[in-house]
């Protein structure tokens, strides 16, 4: 790893443990999580040599208390990775949060500086500088608004560090009400070597109707940028609704659409002066839409049954979705739970194929469950060099695996998988494990 990262990471690590202990001094106390994982895949090319890669992945976690009368707070939530034996593989560094901020004024007014992950923001809500948030006074039963202003810069996503020449700025306005209730507008502005990169307006929003019906909707909606043109485009919209109708009837609705486009590197080939093709400014374009139909025959057995239209890429058309499936848990008394679903689709050359899942499970004790699972019909992402990526859709696939959760003592667990995919013109095999330790 280079030094500048390792010393980034470093400086950092040292803040958030000061800024623990303090806060712990005044009685806040913290959690945390501390894991290790280890992952080694070897793939056998139909009639070619085998390939080997080894991961060894590290992830640390801690978090102060959030409550209205806590005078600091401060989170950290790192991702480190390396690849032994592999020389050409650079170790990684991932920063998603690491900040440390004041509340004042009894908690209505809250300063954060750092790198922090703003989830009001989706995707868009990484940053590295600052955030201040004002929001109203808690009231018993009653929701409350706040609103925030943010700036600096665009962190990378892979690494330790910022992208070079990028800046962002923007503001959000928020209503929390009870039952997990909220509605949030915001504006995210990047630039990227003096021209905009993106203009982005943001809205997410969780409905809850008395207790049978809830709605969540997200959306993003590209005002400037390269790729966006005349009064702008809806970049990206989902949807989903839940109602209850009685104990055991359950309805879904979901909506899907969005388009994806790689808007820094088309803006620095324009710079640049490099040639843009078409079909990178068209990026790509995804619609879904389904509905689920759920019933509950009996305690712990559910069976459900629903239909939807798919288009993973912008030169796809539509195509059909059908999928029905069951979940019992403790079969007939054995401990056993066991879940199976297919989802019989329509293939892009007109043929149909189905997509079979399996699961059976069982705890062993109080603090072991094994869990063995099969599946055919994979989906990939495949990166091509001019649109960016497509999603492909593998009918002849097979995975079959088995692992198992152990919980041990002084707040540790343990996990282990083994995994075999069988694939058109290659097998592979995966051994998964991890250690966690919360505190």
């Amino acid at each position: 790893m280079p030094p500048g990262p390792r010393l980034h990471a470093a400086i950092l690590a040292a803040l958030l443990l000061g800024a623990a202990a303090h806060a712990s001094a005044q009685g806040s106390p913290a959690w945390g999580r501390v894991s290790f994982f280890s992952s080694a895949a070897s793939t056998t090319p139909d009639g070619g040599e085998s390939s080997s890669l080894t991961e060894l992945i590290g992830t640390f976690t801690v978090q102060s208390r959030t409550a209205d009368d806590a005078a600091y707070e401060y989170r950290a939530d790192l991702r480190l990775a390396g690849y032994p034996g592999e020389d050409g593989r650079p170790r990684r560094v991932s920063i998603y949060d690491a900040y440390v901020g004041a509340r004042l004024m009894g908690g209505r007014v809250g300063v954060r500086a750092g790198q922090m992950w703003l989830n009001d923001l989706g995707g868009l809500g990484s940053l590295g500088g600052g955030l201040v948030e004002v929001r109203q006074a808690a009231a018993a039963n009653r929701g409350r608004w706040r609103a925030g202003l943010f700036g600096g810069l665009e962190p990378k996503i892979l690494d330790a560090g910022y992208e070079r020449d990028v800046t962002k700025a923007g503001g959000l306005v928020a209503f929390d009400g009870a039952g997990a209730r909220r509605h949030v507008v915001g504006y995210v502005y990047l630039r990227d070597r003096g021209r905009t990169e993106r203009s982005v307006l943001v809205t997410t929003n969780f409905l809850p109707v008395g207790r049978k019906l809830f709605v969540y909707q997200a959306a993003q909606y590209e005002m400037g940028g390269p790729g966006v043109s005349g009064g702008g485009d809806l970049g990206y919209f989902f949807g989903t609704a839940r109602y209850t109708a009685n104990s055991f009837l359950e309805l879904q609705g979901n909506y899907h659409r969005g388009r994806s486009i790689d808007a820094r590197t088309l803006l620095r080939d324009q710079l640049d002066g490099r040639p843009v093709l078409p079909r990178a400014l068209e990026g790509l374009r995804f619609e879904s839409a389904s509905g689920r139909l759920t019933l509950t025959l009996a305690r712990g057995i559910r069976v459900y049954g629903g239909y939807g239209r798919d288009r993973n890429n912008r030169q796809d058309r539509s195509t059909d979705r059908i999928t029905y499936g069951f979940f019992v848990s403790d079969l007939a008394r054995t401990g056993f739970d066991v879940s199976a679903s297919d989802s019989r689709m329509e293939g892009g050359d007109g043929r149909s194929f189905n997509s079979w899942y399996v699961s059976v499970g069982r705890s062993l004790g109080s603090g072991v469950y094994l869990t063995g699972d099969y599946g055919s019909s994979l989906s990939v992402i495949r990166f091509v060099s001019a649109s960016g990526f497509a999603i492909e859709t593998r009918p002849r696939t097979r995975r079959a695996s088995v692992s198992s959760t152990i919980r041990l003592p002084r707040r540790m667990s343990l996990l282990a998988t083994f995994e075999r995919v069988l694939d058109d013109d290659a097998t592979q095999m995966r051994l998964l494990s991890g250690l966690s330790y919360r505190f």
